[in-house]
């Protein structure tokens, strides 16, 4: 009934407007209860809305665990896109490589803590989502990134540059989730800028 009561004293909003309200009210409250132990009625209360309303967006609790985890996701794979195509226009990727890296540790800190819920949660919900969900976006901003970079590089570019730069952001966020440090995000994209553009192939006789 609160809810109710706090819902129409509220503005009215708009269809994305009110989407993005129940994402980061669903985010607050799976970060407090975990996947399990949330309940779309804590959702619908955190948003001062009614259940009915949140159903009109979403199908269920799990539809909006995903939406929450892979939407900033989602944004930096438009980013990338932006980025990739004005680094081959400038013909000097330094600046968006380094933008676009920074923007990688900043979303990977956003998402962490619900990342790790579903990944290293129940194993089966953790793989189906990784494959099914999580690497195909991965998979795309590689083959983005690539296919712009492949415009200037001296040499063909290793997938796996990306996989490790990738593996950095992701552990940089869980140790400053885990230790409460605060990351230093200037030598981070120094450095991780510096393995995407001078990184050069092994050799093996």
């Amino acid at each position: 009934m609160s809810s109710t009561r706090t819902a129409s004293r509220e503005p009215r909003l708009s269809g994305p407007e009110r989407r993005a309200q129940l994402i980061e009210a669903a985010r607050r409250v799976f970060l407090r209860h975990g996947l399990g132990g949330a309940r779309t009625r804590h959702i619908a209360d955190e948003a001062g809305v009614n259940e009915a309303l949140l159903y009109h967006h979403f199908d269920s609790k799990e539809a909006i665990f995903e939406v929450a985890v892979l939407e900033p996701l989602q944004e930096m794979m438009t980013d990338l896109f932006a980025s990739a195509t004005l680094a081959v226009e400038a013909r000097d990727a330094e600046e968006e490589v380094r933008r676009t890296v920074l923007h990688l540790i900043r979303t990977m800190q956003d998402i962490l803590p619900l990342l790790g819920m579903v990944l290293f949660g129940d194993p089966d919900t953790g793989r189906r989502f990784y494959q099914e969900k999580y690497y195909p976006l991965l998979r795309q901003g590689y083959e983005v990134g690539t296919q712009a970079m492949s415009e200037w590089a001296r040499h063909p570019v290793d997938p796996s540059v990306a996989t490790a730069v990738h593996g950095m952001c992701f552990v940089a966020a869980m140790d400053r989730w885990f230790r409460g440090v605060e990351l230093d995000e200037d030598h981070m994209v120094d450095v991780m800028t510096d393995l995407v553009l001078h990184w050069t192939p092994s050799t093996v006789s």
